[in-house]
């Protein structure tokens, strides 16, 4: 298996399957049990309007109610973005939310939205801003 970011029109290719025709290729490979690797019915698009998208998933799982193990604010943690960076392009940020009270805390707010814009903006225009 090659470590290499795929092609641009490989990604195209892959964008005009369905979810359904990938899961049932995943399959045939025997890497899982059947009754696995589906995710929970709270995922949805939330936005039907807009295309598709293909790319390789940056995770992450947030806790935001509670206060965070070290120090007193989410906000000063900017370590993950270093992470995201190692992600070939193009990136799909998924982010879980593990509260009890799933929405109850918000982590990508106005803030973490903003910066994740301008420095996407900085990698793929330099000197946009």
């Amino acid at each position: 298996m090659s470590n290499e970011p795929l092609t641009s029109g490989l990604l195209q290719a892959y964008q005009q399957l369905s979810s359904c025709i990938v899961a049932s290729a995943i399959e045939t490979f025997g890497v899982r049990m059947k009754n696995t690797g589906f995710t929970h019915p709270e995922v949805r698009c939330i936005f039907e309007d807009l295309p598709t998208m293909v790319g390789y998933a940056a995770t992450a799982r947030i806790r935001s109610a509670e206060p965070p193990m070290e120090g007193r604010s989410y906000y000063k943690r900017t370590d993950w973005w270093n992470q995201l960076q190692t992600i070939p392009e193009p990136r799909v940020v998924v982010i879980e939310d593990i509260d009890g009270n799933k929405g109850l805390g918000a982590f990508i707010g106005e803030v973490h939205a903003t910066i994740l814009r301008k420095w996407r903006r900085i990698l793929t225009e330099p000197g946009k801003l």
